[in-house]
């Protein structure tokens, strides 16, 4: 009897060891990830903006519209007068930037995956500062074509808080409107 009452315990402290080594393997690997998703948030977002800054350098049209998803290409009211706009809004050869963020929101459901990144910028040029903050998505398998830039805000920084990250958001609604806003 004393025999089975130590393998008793010596099973139970060896699955309590288990557990406790796997949990600490499992919180390294959590930092771990969490490491290598914001720096992958950060890559991506920085990617992004230079996309974005180099396509308005660009004068094309069709140089921003292509970094739009192609269901916001498809919806937002007037993409195309709202880039010509943005063309005679932004001025400048690109000197620096700063990012603020980026923050990054993603949920998973089953085989259902959706990541987004939304971040915030200063940008100095030859002849100004603008803050520009952006969402995009950067993975959604059940509506691949919402992959892309979803909502681009801009505003001269003179215009804005500049002790504050500027985001942008419609408050009124509390979201981001699809497409370029200049404000």
């Amino acid at each position: 009897m004393k025999r089975i009452h130590k393998i008793c315990i010596s099973v139970i402290l060896v699955i309590i060891l288990c557990l406790f080594l796997s949990g600490c393997e499992s919180l390294i690997l959590e930092r771990q990830l969490f490491s290598r998703l914001y720096n992958t948030d950060a890559s991506q977002s920085e990617a992004m903006l230079e996309e974005f800054l180099t396509a308005i350098a660009s004068g094309k049209t069709d140089a921003v519209k292509e970094l739009f998803s192609e269901h916001i290409q498809a919806t937002a009211p007037n993409l195309d007068g709202n880039i010509s706009a943005l063309f005679q809004f932004f001025d400048g050869d690109l000197i620096s930037y700063q990012r603020y963020g980026p923050g990054s929101s993603a949920s998973k459901d089953g085989r259902s995956y959706q990541k987004e990144i939304f971040c915030s910028f200063d940008v100095t040029t030859t002849t100004g500062e603008y803050r520009i903050a952006f969402l995009f998505y950067t993975v959604n398998n059940e509506a691949p074509d919402h992959v892309g830039l979803t909502s681009v805000y801009i505003i001269r920084a003179e215009d804005s808080d500049l002790d504050r990250a500027y985001w942008g958001i419609d408050n009124e609604n509390d979201i981001w409107k699809p497409g370029i806003n200049i404000e």
